[in-house]
């Protein structure tokens, strides 16, 4: 969220790169960080990607043969909402794990 000047959850740049990074991740798993393999991390030099994009499942489809060919779970991207509930769920376990 702070890639974005006031992002926040609702903010559909933070929204489409919080959805991108989902797709990046191998494990699909918020609590323990992204994990994202070297070779898409090489392959993702590449990729202009427009995050401001009204239709970012045009921006993410350019990138689904690198994810498909390098991920053998990948199956599909995440919408927002998913997205969104992804994001919370990381805010709400990187306080809970701040907290004395």
């Amino acid at each position: 969220m702070d890639l974005v000047e006031d992002g926040s959850t609702s903010s559909k740049q933070v929204l489409n790169i919080g959805r991108l990074f989902v797709s990046l991740n191998q494990d699909a798993e918020s609590c323990n960080g992204t994990d994202i393999s070297e070779d898409v991390q090489v392959r993702a030099e590449d990729w202009t990607l427009d995050i401001d994009s009204n239709d970012f499942d045009q921006e993410l489809e350019s990138i689904r043969p690198t994810l498909k060919e390098e991920y053998q779970s990948f199956s599909d991207f995440p919408g927002e909402t998913y997205a969104k509930g992804h994001l919370e769920e990381i805010v709400r376990y990187s306080y809970a794990t701040a907290m004395p």
